[in-house]
């Protein structure tokens, strides 16, 4: 199935930057009555048409890619790939207009409405694509923690699973508040998902007061400890470890490559 790239969209990060806003790719196992959705962000120094190709990419000399579209069709799921351009090839946190209070819901209902036109098996996106998500996944690797963090407090849309990787550089404080009130949620029998993959270094430290805050919000809220993976000693995780509702993993993967090695073990272990 296809991938589009858009360019000159309205409701983009930063309209008119000149380069290409959003991709979306159709998985072959799509079905447009109801299907999950993988937003990625690709953080420092890239581009979302670079992350979504195979190694080597598509620059010369190479950037990191994290393969994201092969993952996506590898992993036999019914998930639409959605990347929403942030700032391209640079070193900055700043999420735009994705930020803003409903700024990712707009943009996706633009897309959904341009894909709607481009592709006949989904056409009927263009009056109720928003209704046919069934559960969002939303990964940040790098600097993309702030974006991630604003589109899941003001984006407009339920964000069921959370994953960071290699990300939780700063914004620790907004980041307790969210996990304080998705631990709450899933008390109260909503289907939660969290998981933080860091290595040694940058972000080891804000990573392991994390499982430390949420190994107490589990306990204060009568949850079952083994909810929560919890484990700074550097090793891969299993499949089976990454299925738990809480991760917080030191692993020992290179810092450019965590998108390419993990995606496709959260998509099978997602609840897409």
């Amino acid at each position: 199935m296809p991938t589009f790239v858009y360019s000159g969209l309205a409701q983009a990060a930063f309209p008119g930057s000149g380069h290409p806003d959003a991709l979306v790719h159709v998985p072959t196992a799509f079905d447009a009555q109801r299907f999950g959705l993988l937003i990625y962000l690709h953080g420092f120094d890239n581009c979302i048409e670079n992350v979504a190709a195979p190694p080597p990419g598509i620059h010369d000399p190479p950037h990191p890619t994290a393969d994201l579209i092969s993952q996506i069709e590898d992993s036999g799921k019914n998930v639409l790939l959605f990347l929403p351009e942030t700032k391209h090839h640079e070193q900055s946190r700043d999420p735009g207009a994705l930020g803003e209070t409903g700024g990712l819901v707009r943009l996706l209902s633009e897309v959904l409405a341009k894909l709607a036109q481009d592709l006949p098996a989904a056409a009927s996106l263009g009056q109720d694509g928003l209704a046919r998500i069934s559960r969002t996944l939303l990964c940040a690797h790098s600097g993309a923690y702030r974006a991630a963090i604003r589109m899941v407090q003001h984006g407009g849309i339920a964000v069921d699973e959370l994953c960071l990787l290699d990300s939780l550089y700063k914004d620790v404080e907004e980041y307790e508040a969210l996990l304080t009130q998705r631990v709450a949620q899933q008390a109260a029998g909503a289907s939660q998902r969290f998981v933080n993959l860091y290595r040694a270094g940058g972000t080891a430290a804000h990573s392991v007061a994390q499982g430390e805050l949420l190994r107490k919000l589990l306990a204060q809220h009568g949850l079952p400890p083994e909810a929560l993976l919890f484990d700074d000693q550097e090793s891969e995780p299993s499949e089976s470890e990454l299925a738990h509702p809480w991760v917080v993993k030191r692993v020992p993967t290179a810092h450019s490559d965590f998108g390419r090695t993990y995606i496709g073990h959260l998509l099978r272990t997602s609840g897409l």
